[in-house]
């Protein structure tokens, strides 16, 4: 693996520990240097999809990038989740966003949500993938997400 320091840190997801290994095109513009990302949806859904899979809760961070994904507005997904706007807002931002959210049934729910948004509600199976989300929780934290690029497809590597 390499090291973070030749791993571009990709914060423009609002995420600080999400690590490209490649996919990264940089060049010069007049007014100073420019950054491409490859398949920038692409990467975007393979970074949800490793959020749903990563042990224990949610970060108020991680979970602002689920609800912005799925093009949500902190009141419509308080509506979904069964809590009020508030809740959201204190969520997210809780000790800038790096809090995990206190609620386990909000935290499974917005996974759900996500996964059946990007995998379609026939490939998603809502009771096995519950239980996925509690043995998950019983796993050790993840602290970073490094996301490598291969012929144009991301692919997810969770680090502890």
């Amino acid at each position: 693996m390499k090291s973070h320091e030749t791993m571009y840190q990709y914060r423009e997801s609002g995420l600080e520990n999400v690590y490209l290994v490649n996919g990264v095109r940089k060049t010069k513009t007049p007014y100073g240097d420019a950054i491409a990302i490859v398949d920038q949806e692409g990467l975007h859904a393979v970074i949800g999809k490793a959020l749903c899979e990563k042990p224990n809760r949610l970060t108020g961070r991680e979970f602002r990038f689920l609800r912005h994904e799925l093009d949500q507005t902190q009141k419509c997904l308080g509506e979904l989740l069964g809590v009020g706007v508030k809740s959201i807002e204190s969520w997210e931002s809780a000790k800038g966003g790096d809090k995990p959210i206190p609620n386990d049934s909000a935290n499974r729910l917005v996974r759900l949500l996500y996964r059946e948004a990007v995998d379609g509600s026939q490939k998603v199976q809502v009771r096995a993938l519950l239980r996925r989300l509690v043995e998950l929780d019983r796993r050790e934290q993840v602290t970073e997400l490094v996301l490598e690029e291969h012929d144009g497809r991301w692919e997810a590597n969770v680090a502890a």
